[in-house]
């Protein structure tokens, strides 16, 4: 498992702005009725998994959480950046803590055993992981993704969105397919 950084809405990076993730789900979906249904559906869909999801909270710039993903990724490894995105993903998507939040970062980053105040260090230095974020957003855009999430099984785009257990299962059905066929 690789985390890449994707921004739904890059113009808001660096930004220290929040807005109600309902507003922002307008913002993009136009229309309240389809916004209500979509969260419905994700409340839904998350009780099956044990994600209990939010509505009510903030969004804002999702940028700073990337860099410091790409710090836990350098200093501590996959093992570790994957604990850490899943520990943002939660205060975010559980409790609404809008991305943004130094806060809420660096209890994500101690809740996973990165060292506090060298997260603080990243947060707090806007050229610290710029350089490797831009980059994979950039290789993101030009790979074609255009949501989130987005999957890429042997470095091939997949899918965006959330999917169905079957469809997974037929995904990598059709990889090991593939590759028993390269093999002869």
């Amino acid at each position: 498992m690789r985390w890449w950084p994707y921004e739904l809405k890059p113009s808001s990076s660096g930004g220290k702005r929040t807005m109600r993730k309902y507003d922002a789900y307008l913002s993009f979906m136009g229309d309240p009725q389809k916004v209500r249904a979509y969260f419905a559906r994700l409340k839904s869909e998350g009780a099956q998994t044990g994600i209990a999801f939010e509505f009510e909270g903030e969004t804002s710039s999702t940028y700073d959480a990337h860099r410091l993903a790409e710090f836990a990724l350098d200093k501590y490894g996959e093992g570790v950046q994957d604990a850490l995105v899943e520990a943002q993903f939660s205060a975010y998507m559980e409790r609404g803590e809008p991305p943004n939040s130094v806060t809420s970062q660096l209890a994500a980053a101690a809740s996973v055993g990165i060292d506090s105040e060298a997260a603080r260090a990243v947060l707090s230095d806007r050229s610290r992981y710029s350089e490797v974020t831009d980059a994979k957003l950039r290789a993101a855009q030009d790979g074609g993704v255009s949501g989130v999430p987005a999957f890429k099984v042997d470095g091939e785009l997949v899918c965006t969105g959330a999917q169905s257990p079957e469809y997974w299962e037929e995904v990598l059905r059709q990889q090991l397919y593939k590759k028993l066929r390269a093999s002869g």
